[in-house]
């Protein structure tokens, strides 16, 4: 592809969204920005000698000089300075794919910036948000009235085993956990407490699991306005209790504590631990679509698989965010856009189901959908 991207940020997402621009969708030139020197030669050695670095920080005026010379930038740096991808690309006036967790309040912020400039973002351009989205808003565009939406996802080790793969960042895991979550019923939005909804359930090919509501329905209650939806997170049997003993102990604090004379940031400590062993993994995602369609009742259902066996280049999670931001890359340059934001359910054509279907194969992750009326 007669393309130039670079990407804002070299950590573990960051380095596989540049792999998979490189071999999924063959860009011509491939950067990536980090002020960590071991992250980039790392991601040199993981994404090819043709990977262009930068070893600045984002934060300084120099990112900006940087990623004029490139068509497309990525972003794909923490929550806590996501908003810098946007100024960045409001300042060099440049078209943005992002992966980062902002509230939907920067989003329309930057929106009415980039609009004046008549540049293109897509925010929550990753797995979910962003495919689970994605899918959302296709089956949306097939009805008149969304009656219920239910999304399950989440990353988990083989059957039979008593682990959890830890394929992101460790913190936001531990954030994500302690937000109260949000469901949508009787066209009504309704706040639960943390692991409300707990329930265990069994899955082809995973076995038994674990699976409770979290906050993960972003802009969808407002795009698709569903009478009921909701959003389970899957995790390895004995996940909640671990959790919640950990927490109640104090080892999810990032502090430190003394112990016979010695500090240790136990956070610290729990997450070398929990990263440490490396396991086969998945990363699932269960989409149960109803609607109406006139008198018609409108039911579909999509599943979505990525696999990585223990100690691969990348872990499923990795996979699957790679190759969605991928596919919203190419969307983005297809001309799928217009200036300001574009929400991920809003990108759910024909068009674009097609090449998603294209770019998993490619990168080996199974997806099908089943509509059964």
């Amino acid at each position: 592809m007669d393309l130039s991207a670079i990407v804002l940020g070299a950590g573990r997402i960051g380095v596989s969204i540049a792999y998979a621009l490189s071999k999924y969708l063959k860009v011509k030139r491939v950067g990536i920005v980090s002020n960590k020197k071991e992250e980039l030669e790392k991601a040199k050695r993981i994404v090819g000698k043709g990977l262009e670095t930068f070893e600045i920080d984002v934060m300084s005026k120099k990112v900006i000089d940087v990623v004029k010379d490139y068509d497309v930038v990525v972003g794909a740096l923490p929550g806590s300075i996501g908003t810098r991808s946007f100024e960045v690309c409001i300042q060099a006036h440049k078209n943005l794919v992002d992966v980062s967790d902002l509230d939907y309040v920067e989003y329309k912020k930057f929106g009415k910036l980039a609009k004046k400039k008549g540049i293109s973002f897509i925010p929550e351009a990753g797995f979910s948000p962003g495919l689970s989205n994605l899918l959302v808003g296709y089956e949306y565009s097939n009805v008149d009235r969304v009656e219920e939406v239910c999304i399950k996802a989440g990353t988990l080790p083989k059957k039979g085993e008593k682990v959890f793969p830890v394929t992101w960042c460790f913190s936001d895991l531990v954030t994500s956990q302690r937000i109260k979550p949000t469901i949508v019923k009787n066209y009504k939005k309704i706040n639960l407490n943390p692991f409300s909804g707990y329930t265990k359930e069994k899955l082809p090919e995973l076995g038994e699991v674990e699976s409770f509501y979290i906050e993960n329905l972003s802009t969808l209650p407002m795009t698709i306005n569903p009478r009921n939806m909701s959003y389970r997170v899957l995790r390895p049997l004995g996940f909640r209790f671990f959790f919640e003993y950990l927490d109640s102990y104090g080892f999810l604090e990032d502090k430190e504590a003394e112990i016979d004379g010695n500090k240790i940031n136990l956070f610290k400590l729990v997450e070398k631990v929990l990263t440490f062993k490396e396991v086969d993994n998945y990363t699932v995602l269960f989409i149960d679509f109803k609607g109406r369609k006139g008198k018609r009742t409108y039911v579909s259902k999509w599943q979505a698989m990525s696999f990585s066996k223990k100690r691969e280049k990348f872990n499923s999670m990795q996979k699957i965010v790679s190759a969605s931001t991928s596919l919203f890359v190419k969307i983005l340059v297809d001309g799928y856009t217009k200036p300001g934001i574009n929400l991920t359910e809003t990108l759910g054509r024909e068009e674009n189901i097609k090449t998603l279907k294209t770019i998993f194969k490619k990168s080996g992750i199974k997806i099908r959908r089943s509509a059964l009326s």
